[in-house]
């Protein structure tokens, strides 16, 4: 199910938006008062049987339910239940608390930042961006805490060989578990990237800095690639000895 609208404004006190299983909604919330956001949830959901699997993976990557879009206010608080979040913009929520989801910064526009008073995650993976220079960031202001969660970089362009970046991704308040977060593996072509992180707990914050990223090749794709192309020029060679020996027989009958 799609909602696209241009935005929702939840104004009243324990005012709830629900983005339920196999929904994918569209645009902006703001919240100015206390107020519950929630994507997805821990019950898997049935796709109709007239929704096109391909069509689902394209929309949901993966995940129960989707929302497209930033959350302003600083007063939601913000539940991710096996969703996918595809922040659009500056967001700034009370809380987050994601299980098995997916907060990813989309790939077009500005640098992005959100702004966590409490943030909870567990299994959970965090998509930033960068140009070498500057990057989306996480910047979490009262309390951080969860594990298993990744930090995956999506870098706009390369560094250079031995190029050292030096940039924060993510900023949590002194005494932060240093194992919140941790490098996540993104597969690009046959090559398998992750970022190199360190955790700097000077100046009274725990911050998560980029350094750089080291780069493998994914020997399984490669070798699938591999076997496939092996296959085609197999298929393609039996052909050809077919079609020769069946000229062959041509030439042969004399009619």
């Amino acid at each position: 199910m799609l909602y696209m609208i241009e935005g929702y404004d939840l104004t009243g006190n324990n005012a709830t938006l629900d983005v339920s299983n196999w929904a994918h909604a569209f645009g902006d919330i703001h919240a100015e008062s206390p107020s519950t956001v929630r994507i997805g949830s821990d019950t898997p959901g049935m796709l109709s049987s007239e929704v096109s699997s391909a069509l689902a993976d394209g929309m949901f990557s993966g995940y129960n339910a989707a929302y497209y879009g930033a959350i302003t206010g600083g007063k939601g608080n913000v539940s991710l239940q096996n969703g996918l979040w595809r922040m659009s913009g500056d967001s700034a929520v009370n809380s987050l608390v994601a299980r098995n989801s997916r907060v990813k910064s989309e790939e077009k526009g500005a640098f992005r930042t959100l702004t966590v008073n409490k943030l909870d995650t567990t299994g959970s993976d965090f998509v930033l961006r960068t140009d070498l220079k500057d990057a989306d960031k996480i910047r979490v202001t009262g309390k951080a805490s969860g594990s298993d969660n990744t930090l995956n970089v999506s870098f706009m362009k390369n560094p250079s060989p031995g190029q050292s970046l030096n940039i924060p991704l993510v900023s949590a308040p002194a005494g932060t578990a240093a194992d919140v977060f941790k490098a996540g593996t993104r597969v690009t072509g046959f090559s398998r990237v992750t970022p190199t992180l360190h955790v700097d707990t000077s100046g009274g914050s725990t911050q998560w800095i980029l350094d750089g990223f080291r780069t493998e090749a994914d020997k399984a794709a490669a070798a699938k690639a591999d076997s496939f192309m092996n296959s085609g020029y197999k298929n393609f060679m039996t052909e050809v000895n077919n079609l020769n020996k069946r000229m062959g027989e041509l030439r042969d009958n004399q009619w």
